[in-house]
């Protein structure tokens, strides 16, 4: 699409031309590390099967069962990443009760 030995245009010009910013040009995308990846799937199998989990006690987890010193930001990020969310038991139980149809005089 762009091309880098056009004798016409520059990089800027064709950029401009077809609206796109240059820093998309030499942007590379990092691989995940190894270390992240068995993280990951560390919390996958551990939050499959325990959903109520939060980020600081998955931390916690981590540390106990792989050795593995994990901040809670970082547990967060990945947790994000995976689309994995914790739920919380409290807030879905009173929204619940809010749905039900309640008796008159009550």
């Amino acid at each position: 699409m762009i091309e880098n030995k056009n004798n016409k245009l520059g990089v800027r010009e064709q950029c401009e031309l077809l609206a796109v910013p240059r820093q998309r040009l030499y942007y590379r995308p990092v691989p995940i590390s190894s270390l992240n990846l068995s993280v990951m799937d560390f919390i996958d199998r551990e939050f499959t099967s325990h959903p109520f989990v939060g980020v600081e006690r998955m931390a916690e987890e981590i540390f106990r069962q792989m050795y593995i010193i994990v901040n809670h930001k970082r547990v967060r990020r990945l947790m994000r990443k995976m689309y994995w969310f914790s739920v919380n038991w409290t807030n879905a139980f009173y929204d619940e009760l809010l749905t039900l149809p309640l008796a008159r005089g009550f």
